[in-house]
């Protein structure tokens, strides 16, 4: 057994040149003091500082507390929603050390979450505690950054971070970002996906199929999402109510694994209708599949889902985000004007649907669920 102290000399390193959170010089820095500081990596912090050439937009930000998501899942009987919030636009790669100085936290402790949703194998995620000051970690897995700050106590402070570390990937804000932003995002080949930041949901989808199915502009994207997202609330009984949540929703993009709802939010695999996912108006054509997912975060448990309603009681988002906003049938679902035939021989009819359901299962009498027309569409 070995016993140790706390090594606090390591969080007061260049306390004379720095501030305390290292992302200003202090008044009266020559560039001959740059010159005496021994250790490269401080030495290039301070000459970057004061060339006024070190940009702060990602590094050094303010984060903010979200309630717990167990917490929100519990108060509105649905899944768990965002568990990614506070994006830092910083990306890693695995073997990399992070330098983050961290201010006041209030007595709790956030951590570093670098997850990595761009692998084209699996993905990989980690977190690491952080404490007052100086942090120096080795990341384990490459991934785009994350400050996980959770707590019930919605007083809490916000807490200031510098990220001096890492590569700058950005991420899309709509309400502060420019249509050039949003391209230099899309296009700096520092990480393969991109966080966009909603006003109800968040974002981490791949930029390829942002580049080549988006508009020049993330905000109608971000729009879209935020409007199926609003819509779900609004059946839900939310703003009614007053219940919306601070959380947001969450969706993330692969080239692989199907569409589903797990614990993390709603997965979207882009080679099952990458144009559809990645774009505002392959959105607005056809929200269904989009609603679908989201739904099944927001069906309400246990009491609007039961055994057997799991495919099924989350379409009632779909329906009536297609009724709200969809455009391929304006003022409809797509049950009332989807043209199928009732018997696969008789011309094809508006509503046919239902009347498939109809004629096989009510006039025929066969079971329902072995009615061929079910499955179309």
């Amino acid at each position: 057994m070995e016993f140790f102290t706390k090594n606090t000399a390591a969080a007061n390193i260049y306390s004379g040149i720095f501030d305390s959170l290292y992302t200003v010089l202090k008044p009266g820095v020559t560039q001959a003091r740059i010159d005496t500081i021994s250790m490269p990596f401080f030495k290039s912090l301070a000459q970057c500082l004061f060339n006024q050439t070190y940009d702060k937009k990602f590094r050094y930000q303010s984060y903010q507390v979200y309630p717990l998501v167990s917490t929100t899942a519990a108060a509105l009987k649905t899944s768990g929603y965002n568990s990614f919030e506070n994006p830092t636009g910083i990306a890693f790669k695995a073997n990399d050390k992070a330098v983050i100085f961290v201010g006041p936290t209030g007595g709790v402790t956030p951590s570093l979450r670098v997850t990595d949703f761009g692998s084209p194998t699996s993905i990989t995620d980690q977190s690491y505690a952080l404490k007052e000051g100086l942090n120096v970690i080795d990341i384990t897995t490459a991934g785009l950054a994350y400050i996980s700050y959770y707590n019930d106590n919605a007083s809490l402070p916000n807490i200031r971070i510098h990220i001096a570390s890492g590569r700058v990937n950005g991420y899309y804000d709509p309400l502060t970002d420019t249509d050039t932003d949003w391209f230099n995002y899309l296009t700096n080949q520092i990480y393969p996906s991109l966080d966009i930041k909603g006003k109800y949901v968040n974002m981490a989808y791949h930029k390829a199929a942002l580049l080549n199915n988006s508009a020049a502009s993330g905000k109608g994207l971000i729009a879209a999402y935020d409007s199926i997202v609003k819509n779900q609330f609004i059946l839900m009984g939310l703003f009614k109510y007053n219940r919306v949540p601070k959380n947001h929703m969450f969706t993330y993009s692969e080239y692989k694994g199907g569409w589903f709802a797990g614990g993390w939010g709603a997965h979207f695999d882009l080679t099952w209708g990458e144009p559809g996912l990645a774009n505002e108006q392959g959105v607005f054509v056809n929200p269904w599949g989009v609603a679908h997912e989201f739904g099944h975060v927001n069906q309400v448990r246990p009491g609007f889902k039961w055994t057997g309603t799991t495919e099924v009681t989350n379409n009632l988002y779909s329906a009536w985000c297609e009724y709200t906003m969809g455009t391929s049938y304006p003022g409809f679902t797509r049950l009332e004007q989807e043209s199928i035939s009732v018997d696969d021989v008789r011309p094809d009819l508006i509503g046919g649907r239902i009347n498939a359901g109809i004629w096989y299962g009510l006039i025929n009498k066969r079971p329902i669920m072995t009615n061929p027309m079910s499955s179309k569409g």
